[in-house]
């Protein structure tokens, strides 16, 4: 499972994530006259990304979570946050504070409410409006509020315990999103917490698979051939089936409730044979290109908004600007030269000090 201890093809596997949001977002900005750019728009693969990306947090953050646990008996909640600090905060506040240059030299007259609904990982609430240039940030409000209870879940409870919260957890999350999609029109569905439960039972799904895959024999699935093969064209074909039911809006009994716990199976199943078993598409996760893709996925993921702006003139006060590095091929090249140069010359200064407060060497 571990190489230089980390997760095998979990790099790979963000790299897919940023891919799908990279695509997503492309089809909002691209002129209409591209021949490409109503598939893109059409299928919007943006939330397919966000998809993997909170099972891959919750498998992981569970998974360190349960070493420490086994290792000292305990969880330190004080260094589990500073941790989560030096991974997010800088990088993000980072941009936040360039989009607020950006705002106030290019005149885009965004609202002072979305930076501090941003500043406060409230992104994910439907209150205090919207602005392109921050409204990705949902999903790391999402994260951040899974943090503020998990780690005191897996501190407090056993593991038998913390999958038992878990399966609760998912199953409150399948509610809410029947409810909120039923009374989106009628009900003010943040005074229910909707924008969090239900996309946060995503993450729990990673986290139970990590329960699993540590003390239930997950890992051990893939015994033989058959089993492979058979557990891997299921999850693969529930997977497409999900996501066609729900583009079409169809069976919207099943899609609902349980389309995304659905398709974090199948992405569990999934990535546990690209940590357990070799194939071709492990060995490309673990690419060179997949691998640098996946370790810089969280400064692409914060940076890749302000060159990929869209062309829905909703989120802009006054118009959807369009500027030379948010135009297409162009705007690609700068993502990445502008994340590698976030990854290595600041975010990895910060990463250097999360060792010193690892419980789990």
């Amino acid at each position: 499972m571990h190489k230089n201890k980390k997760i095998v093809s979990l790099d790979g596997w963000r790299a897919i994530s940023i891919i799908f949001v990279l695509l997503g977002h492309l089809g909002g900005n691209l002129p209409k006259t591209y021949p490409w750019q109503d598939t893109l728009d059409k299928y919007n693969f943006s939330l397919n990304g966000v998809q993997v990306f909170f099972v891959i947090s919750g498998f992981l953050i569970t998974t360190l979570l349960l070493n420490e646990k086994e290792k000292t008996q305990t969880v330190s909640i004080g260094k589990f946050y500073i941790r989560r600090f030096l991974r997010i905060f800088p990088v993000l506040y980072l941009y936040i504070f360039t989009v607020f240059i950006l705002d106030k030299t290019l005149g885009w007259q965004l609202p002072g409410l979305v930076y501090l609904k941003a500043v406060l990982y409230l992104n994910n609430f439907g209150f205090w409006g919207l602005a392109w240039a921050l409204g990705h940030l949902w999903s790391l409000a999402v994260e951040e509020q899974y943090y503020l209870f998990w780690p005191w879940v897996a501190k407090k409870l056993n593991y038998k315990k913390a999958l038992l919260f878990c399966i609760a957890f998912i199953l409150l999350g399948a509610t809410l999103r029947v409810f909120a999609y039923k009374y989106r029109n009628s009900f003010n569905t943040d005074l229910v917490l909707a924008g969090f439960f239900a996309f946060a039972d995503i993450i729990m799904m990673g986290s139970a698979a990590a329960i699993l895959y540590k003390y239930y024999g997950l890992k051990n699935i893939y015994k033989s051939k058959l089993q492979t093969t058979l557990t891997i064209i299921i999850s693969i074909a529930a997977y497409v089936a999900m996501d066609m039911f729900a583009r079409g809006q169809i069976l919207g009994l099943i899609t609902v409730p349980f389309g995304a716990i659905i398709q974090s199976t199948a992405l569990i199943l999934l990535m546990i044979y690209t940590i357990e078993k070799k194939s071709l598409f492990s060995k490309f996760l673990n690419t060179k290109a997949m691998v640098f893709i996946g370790v810089c996925s969280y400064s692409i993921y914060v940076w890749q908004q302000l060159f990929l702006l869209t062309q829905n003139k909703d989120f802009f006060p006054r118009s959807a600007p369009q500027y030379w590095f948010s135009k297409f091929p162009v705007n690609i090249v700068m993502i990445f030269i502008v994340s590698t140069i976030s990854y290595y010359c600041f975010e990895r200064f910060f990463l250097k000090f999360k060792e010193k407060f690892t419980s789990v060497k």
